[in-house]
């Protein structure tokens, strides 16, 4: 946090000597200062690219779209200190390009906003949320292009204020959405706060600036200006400071998490009508394709939302019995069609009558969300999949997962739900803990004739391993010789 101060205070230090000291009266000096600002997207581009290497998957997506709409506001950067060289001709001719580059910088970002990436999600309501953020994004670009003309003429400068305001502050409401419906997920929490801050305040220091230089423009504003720049920049370089702050990880209300779920689709199609509103006093038929389309979308989302309903647990989210036996089945036909490992992980939280009896059935729930989002999350492949098989019990299914991968990711499963030092003072282990029976290897080599026989298989093994003392794996169907004990003191017992 230190050194992201620092860097702060010394870029804009610079740029005060640069154009208020040693370059005051140089013709080209507002050149210097759009490439001060380019270095601060540079900066802001370092940070966000940290971010995506360090964050796994789904948030790694997000930072993905993030990183590619700052890279899109290097360019209208770059295209404003050509301008200020006069590289792209008078700048009476080229106002409107550094100002269509901003606003395009939105559709990625509204993109990782608003779209899920999570897998169990129905995937034409995931391609639904994604052309509705790219509508609401191209109408504002609309607008843009719009009010940009001459027909404005120096009243624009006001109207694309005015539009940049709304469209941050637009940003900053979804990402806090998305954000109040966020169970147990750090990097999905620190993504969507980050977002949500940077943005307020950007739409903050945004606005003011520009209100202000109307009457005074001073050195003081041009610091603000490189300031909301750097924000970016300063806000994810001191991302594990101010998340230390939270005494726990934060969990959302069953209703709560609903409530941010529903509203996000509903918010994207109002901000979608309300801007083709604003279009179709200027441009009708543009306005109203815009209409016209947002309830489209938001129509056919509400019909696939609900069959997506069908298809989830109520109470952790995660896809339910159906799903998973619709799923096992279309695995198992694949695996058998092109010869193919395919492996079940059954999952089984140790002593959870015992949480019910000691905490209540509410503390129970509350546990059993908890548990299910870390174990979705802990499953790093986009095929993977996992769902409530029932009770305290979750099912996993894994196509073409490795013998060595199986044994890698039942031990970080067991170690992601031991990390949440969730308290069962009726348990042995003093913390809540699992047991998981896993079936890998291929159907033809195990004598496995249906899916039945294969969730038998799992089941049986499970059995073993909660004989065994639970908190333990049991693997059956590996091919590969190997046994040895588990480094962090993890049971895992092997039967070839």
């Amino acid at each position: 946090m230190l050194l992201a101060s620092a860097v702060v205070v010394v870029h804009m230090s610079t740029l005060l000597w640069l154009n208020h000291v040693r370059f005051p009266l140089l013709p080209r000096a507002n050149a210097i200062g759009w490439m001060m600002l380019l270095l601060s997207n540079a900066l802001s581009i370092a940070a966000i690219f940290y971010r995506v290497r360090s964050a796994s998957s789904p948030t790694n997506n997000r930072w993905w779209l993030y990183l590619a709409s700052t890279c899109i506001t290097s360019i209208g950067t770059i295209a404003y200190l050509l301008r200020s060289l006069s590289l792209l001709g008078s700048p009476a001719d080229t106002s409107s390009l550094p100002i269509l580059f901003y606003q395009l910088a939105s559709v990625p970002l509204l993109m990782a906003i608003s779209v899920s990436f999570d897998e169990f999600w129905i995937r034409s309501v995931r391609l639904l949320d994604l052309a509705t953020a790219f509508l609401t994004a191209a109408l504002f670009t609309v607008l843009v292009l719009i009010v940009t003309g001459p027909s404005f003429g120096h009243e624009r400068y006001y109207l694309i204020d005015i539009i940049f305001d709304v469209r941050n502050l637009f940003l900053a409401s979804c990402a806090i959405l998305r954000l109040l419906g966020i169970a147990g997920e750090e990097e999905e929490q620190q993504f969507f706060s980050s977002i949500a801050i940077i943005l307020l305040f950007q739409a903050v220091l945004n606005s003011a600036r520009n209100r202000a230089i109307v009457h005074h423009n001073g050195p003081f504003w041009n610091l603000v200006l490189d300031l909301l720049f750097l924000t970016p920049f300063l806000v994810l370089c001191t991302i594990e400071w101010w998340s230390s702050v939270r005494l726990r990880t934060y969990y959302p209300s069953r209703a709560l998490a609903s409530f941010s779920r529903i509203s996000i689709s509903i918010f994207m199609t109002l901000g979608a009508i309300l801007i083709a509103i604003g279009i179709i006093r200027i441009h009708f038929f543009a306005g109203a394709a815009g209409i016209i389309l947002a309830l489209i979308l938001y129509g056919a989302r509400m019909g696939f939302l609900g069959e997506e309903k069908l298809l989830l647990d109520p109470l952790t989210g995660i896809p339910n019995r159906r799903s998973l036996d619709e799923t096992l089945s279309r695995e198992w036909r694949r695996a058998s069609r092109v010869q193919s490992t395919l492996v079940l992980l059954l999952i089984d939280i140790d002593y959870f009558k015992r949480i019910n009896d000691t905490y209540g059935h509410q503390r129970g729930d509350s546990i059993l969300i908890e548990v299910a989002q870390a174990l979705r999350s802990t499953l790093g492949r986009s095929s993977d999949f996992i769902g409530r098989y029932g009770g305290e019990e979750f099912l996993a299914i894994l196509p073409a997962l490795s013998p060595e991968g199986t044994r890698r990711l039942t031990r970080k499963l067991c170690l992601a739900v031991e990390d949440l030092r969730i308290e069962n003072t009726k348990s042995p282990y003093g913390t809540v803990t699992i047991s998981i029976g896993a079936v890998a290897g291929d159907n033809s080599e195990m004598h496995i004739h249906s899916p039945s026989d294969l969730l038998r298989r799992a089941d049986k093994a499970l059995y073993e391993a909660k004989q065994a003392g639970r908190n333990c794996v049991r693997i059956v169907g590996l091919t590969e010789e190997n046994s040895s004990p588990d480094d962090m003191g993890l049971s895992i017992s092997i039967d070839s």
